[in-house]
């Protein structure tokens, strides 16, 4: 992990942190990051977890302490969003989510978000093993997706939970996923998806971005304006994605999500320059998720806006978007503002 990947500790807590933080430390090249609210709460860890302070990343609990939603809390309010874990314990620390989630929770808002931390697991885990044999994990987070749709199918207000929009910059790949298929889900619901289609739309929009595995996180998370080559390079991971999720044998209108959701009504998106119609519907509402969520959140090299302004740039934007699917994650701002 480069160094300047990552988030470095707000100004003045370092002495806050320390108190808690134990003496040995470890190296950031055998850490993998997650997002402080994804680690169990108020059971004993499975592995030590370890906290970024300055160029150094002290241990912050141990295998067996316990981290309480305070403690997380105080770690958001003093700027770290993000926690790690050593490499070669992961598997071992997602079987813990897992184990933990086993018995889903009756209450939505807590099922929501237990689908939610294991959805982050297993898409850190394809930033992790890109190279070694992933259809299981992917049929994982279809089974996950088609959950989060049927709750969010009978309450879309509760889909709206889940979102993260204040997540540290790391972990944002895996944050905006989840988003942008909380997003397209609901964006279905206001528009009366049969739940069967709104479940395979779910799925398509959180692996939409799957051909950004492809490309390597120094132009991921590049904070400067990208050379022609780096564009080139981005612009190509609608088609590295379909191409994935056509050789895991996935279902047509997933693979045509991943590779048309940067395609615009107007004909000025890519890879194809296709407009209106010739884009299939899942991949317009992917588009105003993604868009939508791109602009609300933080992200490595730009703060979100507010939802407001975020409706007002995408409807400058004539043409770029179906009117309908617009008007819905307009509505949806609204209660999120």
């Amino acid at each position: 992990m480069p160094k300047d990947e990552a988030v470095n500790i707000a100004a003045g807590t370092e002495q806050q942190f320390e108190e808690d933080a134990r003496p040995l430390e470890t190296n950031d090249k055998d850490l993998v990051p997650i997002p402080s609210d994804a680690v169990p709460l108020e059971v004993a860890l499975p592995c030590s977890i370890y906290i970024k302070i300055g160029d150094r990343f002290p241990r912050f609990r141990s295998q067996g302490e316990r981290l309480n939603s305070k403690r997380v809390i105080g770690l958001s309010q003093k700027g770290a969003k993000v926690l790690y874990v050593h490499a070669r314990v992961w598997e071992h620390f997602v079987a813990s989510l897992e184990k933990s989630a086993g018995s889903l929770s009756e209450k939505p808002v807590e099922r929501a978000n237990q689908l939610r931390t294991l959805m982050i697991a297993y898409g850190t885990e394809l930033e992790r093993k890109l190279k070694q044999p992933k259809k299981p994990v992917f049929e994982k987070l279809r089974r996950l997706a088609e959950n989060l749709a049927m709750i969010i199918g009978k309450d879309p207000t509760v889909g709206l939970t889940v979102l993260r929009k204040d997540g540290d910059p790391m972990v944002y790949f895996v944050n905006h996923s989840v988003n942008s298929c909380v997003y397209a889900c609901v964006i279905a619901h206001k528009l009366r998806y049969p739940i069967d289609e709104m479940k395979t739309l779910a799925y398509a929009t959180l692996v939409h971005d799957v051909g950004n595995l492809f490309i390597q996180k120094t132009v991921l998370h590049k904070t400067t304006e990208l050379s022609a080559e780096e564009k080139e390079l981005m612009n190509s991971h609608p088609r590295m994605g379909a191409e994935l999720l056509t050789s895991l044998g996935s279902p047509t209108p997933v693979v045509l999500t991943a590779l048309q959701h940067h395609e615009r009504i107007d004909g000025k998106g890519y890879p194809s320059g296709l407009s209106g119609n010739q884009i299939h519907p899942f991949a317009q509402i992917c588009a105003v998720a993604d868009t939508y969520d791109a602009l609300t959140s933080n992200r490595p090299f730009k703060q979100g806006i507010s939802p407001k302004e975020a409706i007002e740039k995408m409807r400058t934007l004539e043409g770029k978007f179906e009117s309908n699917i617009l008007g819905a994650v307009t509505e949806t701002a609204k209660a999120t503002e």
